[in-house]
């Protein structure tokens, strides 16, 4: 529960209350809670193994991260970016 008293919340509270749609419950058909976490590391044996189980997938391929954000919408990229800095620097972002 986001509380306005509590000064730990008061930058949750105010991305809330920037957010209409959060308020309301109204928003874009793309509106979306994303998490992007580190899986590590694969080997070789490991990367051959991975195979697409879902059917909205059509592919899965490894990538350079700038390949990556080449590949990603605007909005999505900028969260990969993020991510990305997260990783670097060890903090969330």
């Amino acid at each position: 529960m986001i509380s306005a008293t509590d000064p730990a919340d008061t930058d949750a509270w105010n991305a809330y209350l920037g957010e209409p749609h959060l308020q309301t419950g109204l928003g874009s058909a793309d509106d979306q809670l994303a998490f992007i976490f580190d899986g590590g590391t694969l080997d070789e044996e490991q990367a051959d193994r991975l195979r697409p189980r879902d059917d909205e997938l059509s592919e899965a391929a490894f990538v350079t991260a700038t390949e990556a954000a080449g590949r990603l919408r605007d909005r999505v990229r900028r969260r990969f970016e993020h991510a990305l800095k997260a990783l670097d620097t060890g903090r969330p972002v």
